[in-house]
């Protein structure tokens, strides 16, 4: 509460760019010639997010250093949706990727220029004894990306799930957004 004549400040800002379309403050008190003024707003962009997702047997690796492992990846960023799906698949190792079927041989994302999800569906192959453990795992990257800065990455999300033999089988994580 405020008494006498004055006035009250306030700022506006929005990250990640966009429109303020309105903004509002509740004031209680203040006098006949109490004033209110918007000193500032604008919209600030949030710069470029960079992300990967990858697709492998077992545990999630926290940095995600898969060599020599199987894994696939796709790439994208916050400004460009997907950039590279995948950027990388090795399916050279049994009992990892080399006999699992990968449906079309890359991830599917819900939108492709702003993507929020990441699926990836496959089928294991017959006769195995065991089943497998897989996982989809989602990583912020402090730039575009750089095999020097894996060590760098943040974890967003990841699934990781049993599979049998035979079984068909998929795995959705999110994307990081701004």
């Amino acid at each position: 509460m405020q008494r006498g004549n004055g006035a009250y400040h306030f700022y506006v800002r929005r990250s990640g760019g966009g429109e303020i379309t309105a903004a509002s403050v509740e004031a209680t008190g203040g006098g006949r010639n109490a004033l209110l003024t918007i000193s500032d707003g604008g919209c600030e962009g949030a710069g470029t997010l960079y992300w990967q997702v990858d697709f492998g047997q077992g545990a999630v690796k926290n940095p995600p250093s898969y060599w020599p492992d199987d894994v696939m990846a796709a790439l994208g960023n916050s400004e460009d949706g997907v950039t590279e799906n995948p950027s990388l698949r090795r399916q050279l190792t049994d009992g990892q990727l080399k006999d699992v079927t990968i449906v079309n041989n890359r991830f599917e994302f819900d939108v492709a220029d702003n993507p929020t999800e990441a699926t990836v569906e496959f089928e294991l192959p017959d006769g195995e004894e065991e089943g497998r453990r897989l996982h989809v795992s989602s990583w912020t990257l402090p730039g575009e990306f750089d095999e020097e800065e894996i060590e760098d990455q943040e974890l967003e999300d990841s699934v990781v799930e049993e599979f049998e033999a035979g079984e068909r089988g998929s795995l959705t994580v999110d994307i990081p957004q701004l």
